[in-house]
């Protein structure tokens, strides 16, 4: 099913990317109205990033580095960062995934929320990776704006992935600060409420180590969650964390936990059979 998923993203890019400038120009301003050159080489920059993305779910590596090269000189010399900010790749994410979360209806029946979460992450993992090296060309470029780009970067590290019916994911991944935890908690509450879920999963697989403020900032989402009705799960505590927080006294038995992110879809998805 990968490589079907692949050639479905390689033959609607072209409509993606038109759906993808459209939902930015409707935010701002038309990009490039008077010239239409490089606007045709800024639509074939963004097809080229589909058409890499799409590697990612039939397990290659994209080829991002020449491409985000690109994009962050065109900003730094014509657009300037907006479109190559946090909103830009949010706007193209939620685009593509609708486009794709049409496809798996129609296919619902050969393609299972396992499968799907996959590709999510896959996906997810490309943006991320887009949406960096960019800012990290273009803060090479141009080191005066850093501090707002990194900015940028750290909102975009709340990915809230909707997967079937009211669950979602939320795949943590890198070093967690007091000043992300209390970002993590703020975006998450909003965007689980517009999501309407029931369910929220907080993948930490990818999270190195945790600190007693950080810790805080989670059961305070886990009490944010609960008073809204929302139910969270957390997956893929690490050993070195457990430890951390055994020795720091930090308590998660009042969470729901399970050693891997398919455990805890396994179960829930079990649940909702059954109901």
């Amino acid at each position: 099913m990968s490589k079907q998923l692949y050639n479905f993203m390689l033959n609607h890019a072209e409509e993606i990317v038109t759906t993808w400038m459209e939902d930015i120009e409707a935010q701002s301003e038309a990009i490039y109205p008077n010239d239409a050159e490089r606007r045709e080489a800024f639509r074939g920059r963004l097809k080229g990033f589909i058409q890499e993305t799409a590697k990612a779910v039939i397990g290659e590596e994209p080829s991002l580095t020449d491409w985000a090269q690109l994009t962050a000189m065109d900003g730094l010399e014509n657009q300037g960062p907006r479109f190559y900010s946090v909103e830009f790749f949010r706007v193209g994410r939620v685009d593509l995934w609708n486009r794709l979360s049409t496809y798996f209806k129609e296919r619902e029946d050969e393609i299972s929320p396992l499968q799907v979460a996959e590709w999510a992450e896959k996906i997810q993992s490309v943006f991320e990776k887009g949406l960096e090296l960019v800012n990290q060309y273009y803060y090479q470029m141009n080191e005066a704006q850093l501090e707002a780009q990194q900015q940028m970067m750290v909102e975009l590290s709340v990915p809230i992935i909707k997967l079937i019916g009211d669950i979602g994911v939320l795949p943590l991944v890198g070093d967690i600060d007091t000043h992300r935890a209390k970002m993590i908690e703020d975006v998450t509450l909003t965007e689980v409420a517009k999501l309407e879920l029931d369910v929220l999963i907080i993948d930490m697989s990818g999270v190195p180590i945790i600190d007693t403020m950080v810790a805080k900032q989670l059961f305070n989402l886990h009490h944010g969650l609960s008073l809204i009705g929302t139910e969270i799960i957390i997956t893929g505590i690490r050993p070195e964390i457990a430890e951390t927080a055994v020795r720091l006294g930090i308590d998660f038995s009042k969470v729901k936990t399970f050693a891997h992110l398919q455990q805890a879809l396994e179960q829930k998805m079990n649940i909702q059979i059954k109901k």
